[in-house]
């Protein structure tokens, strides 16, 4: 029972990485969870085959305290164990223990009292591990080289029992179904209540150049486009919220 349990959260967590992240944020997210060493030891049995794996012991300087007011530096060895998921069959057989919607997510904003259910939807972005077909051979000579590229690296400490996760992914227009489809057959794809806008449409309004940067519902958040707001910081944009049909029309009606 535990061993389900620990992998449950860790299949809830990793799912959360990958969603509601900001399409201008970093595609890379960090976590740790407590793990249990049979969950550990289930999980590295599976992978370990399917994946880069190290392990190294060494040395970490702890303080301790005693109930007579002193304190003691000291030395204890700890064993940190890591597998990197870098290949499409690494990621099939994660999936295959966590869950098939592991390592995919959505831009969407979380759900709310006014709007409980959020849908993929056409135009929206897909967060995505895309790996390559094969374990890179620039890890296969040395495991500890520092891989940019999307991947999973897992790292557990055996004393604290604690697993460390790095996410490295991909953001994807969903600019047809086929974009969902081919990563998760099983996925419930919308289409866009208006269909002539969509996440980087342009269009002209009230003389000003401008173009869809989100799409909630029925209400286009548009950025104002001209030379003195041409900042990559989504904090500095200029935007204005207006309704999805009256940015289809425009959007129709671009370049006309």
């Amino acid at each position: 029972m535990q061993l389900f349990h620990a992998l449950n959260h860790l299949a809830g967590m990793v799912k959360k990485s990958l969603y509601h992240q900001g399409e201008s944020s970093l595609s890379c997210q960090t976590f740790r969870i407590y793990f249990s060493s049979e969950a550990f030891c289930y999980l590295y049995h599976k992978l370990s085959d399917v994946s880069v794996t190290s392990s190294a012991s060494r040395k970490q300087a702890v303080t301790m305290y005693y109930d007579s007011l002193t304190l003691e530096a000291k030395s204890k060895h700890i064993t940190k164990t890591s597998w990197r998921i870098v290949s499409k069959h690494g990621l099939y057989c994660l999936q295959h223990m966590l869950g098939i919607g592991v390592g995919l997510g959505l831009t969407k904003k979380k759900p709310t009292k006014r709007l409980p259910l959020v849908h993929c939807m056409e135009g929206s972005y897909l967060t995505s591990l895309e790996l390559a077909e094969d374990i890179p051979k620039e890890l296969l000579r040395k495991p500890h080289f520092r891989w940019m590229e999307d991947s999973a690296h897992l790292m557990y400490t055996e004393e604290s029992r604690q697993l460390s996760v790095n996410i490295r992914y991909s953001k994807l227009l969903i600019n047809n179904k086929d974009v969902v489809f081919s990563r998760l057959p099983t996925a419930d794809v919308h289409r866009q209540v208006i269909g002539g806008a969509y996440i980087s449409s342009n269009f002209h309004y009230n003389g000003e150049l401008m173009t869809v940067v989100q799409i909630e519902g029925n209400v286009a958040k548009c950025r104002i486009l001209n030379d003195d707001n041409d900042s990559t910081n989504s904090s500095e944009w200029v935007t204005v919220e207006l309704p999805l049909d009256l940015v289809h029309q425009l959007v129709a009606t671009f370049g006309h």
